[in-house]
């Protein structure tokens, strides 16, 4: 699963610092608008999620109530120092029907515009699947909120506290609807936004006990892991309250509450900073690309589930080919903070660049392809990074068709711009000696290009004619040399 933990809070507490240095994904700040200038200096990699608390009574006109919600974000927004990466438009709403969903819709794409015109994005929190809906239904509000995952400005989708009570409580209907819904948004070419999945832990429900977010709770580890390798793409963070609201009913579920069980922050650093059990076939993989081994498996598993990908008589493995195209771009040090040495491109009479360990061209404003792209401070985080260079090369593969072109595309060496020998010179030949020095297969080399063969034909064709002169100027001179001699 990787280092996909993070946290909600309030405020501030020195006794946060373990947990902050053991680098969280995400960290939502809650109504303390400052509070990122205490967290970030000893967390800086982490995505920083702003949330306003609003009541439940949202959609009564939400135009008006999307402008006011905005309105209170907007001196978070243009506070000098550090900027947050995201807000979420936080809300618990029930859809009990599909003209509350329609409403709720309306709400945030408003909130959604509003924000672009600030240049920010959101996380929106659209859970309009967590009340019965008749089957026959779903489609409905999923064709809905669907517009919201659409918006540019949606960035994450926020995902709170009944997704365990789908898992551990038994509502597999629930379960099996929100699967459903992930499916037919893919189906349908809708977006599927990263998921942070809030307030994990937070129910009371048995099996859970009373205390849930144990980290060393089984269930709650292989629910993280189940979420983890469904939900397509990553969920990004597990979220648990630190110092929580001030409401004395979220006490209980705060990991530095008196109440809190012994031990559990040096629980939650010891689960963050884990050692992932590697697969024994990736110890001859150097160490700056072996240390990114869980995330490149998880990525992979997400995209080809339970899959090898055959390739002219051998078997690939997705996270194996994603560690010979990270040595290939960012290595041999494999920095998350790589820059490319040439410019990816120009747009505007300006460069820009690919960025981290597997060289993704960060967003480019404007750009017809790049513009929805992650920032480049966010491509410098090694799961970002990861996953959009796995999903772009997933894509990649799947509309080339064939290893070695897919390739080609990955690292800007296509045709007719660069000819296969050439690619396979500075880029190909690499990538297939390391995939069998790490793993023992041999990849069969790409063909000749039809440029090339026709080329070594018309050699071969010229050869053959200077031989053939050679031959004939032999025999020549051998019937002078014979006539001399007589």
């Amino acid at each position: 699963m990787g280092n996909k933990l993070g946290f909600c809070t309030q405020q501030y507490d020195s006794r946060m610092n373990p947990i902050l240095e053991a680098e969280p994904a995400v960290i939502v700040c809650i109504e303390n608008e400052g509070l990122i200038g205490s967290l970030k200096p000893i967390a800086p990699n982490a995505l920083y999620i702003y949330r306003k608390y609003r009541d439940q009574q949202l959609l009564d006109s939400p135009v008006q109530r999307a402008t006011e919600h905005v309105e209170l974000l907007k001196p978070v927004i243009n506070r000098r120092g550090d900027k947050y990466s995201g807000f979420e438009l936080y809300n618990e709403i029930a859809h009990y029907d599909l003209d509350m969903c329609k409403r709720f819709v309306e709400f945030e794409l408003k909130c959604l515009d509003l924000l672009q015109a600030e240049g920010v994005f959101a996380a929106v929190d659209n859970d309009s699947t967590r009340h019965p809906v008749k089957p026959q239904a779903w489609p409905d509000f999923w064709k809905e909120k669907a517009k919201v995952y659409n918006h540019p400005a949606a960035k994450w989708r926020c995902r709170h506290e009944y997704l365990e009570t789908l898992y551990y409580q038994g509502d597999r209907d629930g379960w099996a609807r929100h699967l459903d819904e992930m499916a037919w948004l893919r189906a349908n070419g809708h977006r599927v936004l990263p998921h942070i999945i809030g307030e994990w832990g937070w129910d009371q429900g048995p099996p859970m006990g009373p205390w849930p977010i144990g980290v060393k709770n089984k269930e709650w580890t292989q629910g993280a892991k189940d979420f983890d390798a469904i939900i397509d793409p990553a969920v990004i963070a597990y979220c648990w309250f630190i110092l929580g609201r001030s409401d004395p009913s979220w006490k209980p579920y705060d990991l530095l509450s008196p109440t809190a069980p012994p031990g559990i922050i040096e629980d939650v650093v010891a689960f963050m900073k884990r050692q992932p059990v590697v697969d024994t076939t990736w110890a001859r993989v150097p160490e700056p690309v072996r240390k990114w081994y869980q995330l490149l498996a998880d990525e992979s598993f997400r995209l080809w589930p339970y899959q090898t990908i055959p390739y002219k008589g051998v078997e690939l493995h997705g996270d194996r080919i994603m560690a010979c195209v990270m040595m290939n771009e960012s290595g041999p040090t494999c920095d998350p903070n790589t820059r490319s040495v040439n410019p990816a491109g120009t747009f505007n009479g300006q460069p820009f660049y690919a960025w981290g360990l597997l060289q993704v061209i960060a967003r480019v404003v404007g750009h017809t392809w790049f513009s929805t792209r992650p920032t480049i401070e966010e491509l410098k985080i090694p799961a970002i990074n990861i996953k959009w260079g796995t999903a772009i090369f997933h894509g990649t593969l799947t509309s080339a068709g064939d290893l070695w072109e897919a390739l080609r595309r990955y690292c800007g060496m296509a045709a007719p711009a660069f000819t296969m020998e050439q690619f396979w010179d500075r880029y190909g030949r690499k990538f297939r000696d390391n995939y069998k020095d790490w793993f023992g297969v041999d990849i069969p080399a790409p063909e000749e290009s039809a440029e090339v063969a026709e080329l070594k034909a018309k050699v071969a064709e010229l050869e053959r004619k200077v031989l053939n002169k050679d031959s004939s100027m032999t025999a020549a001179v051998n019937t002078l040399q014979g006539g001399l001699g007589a």
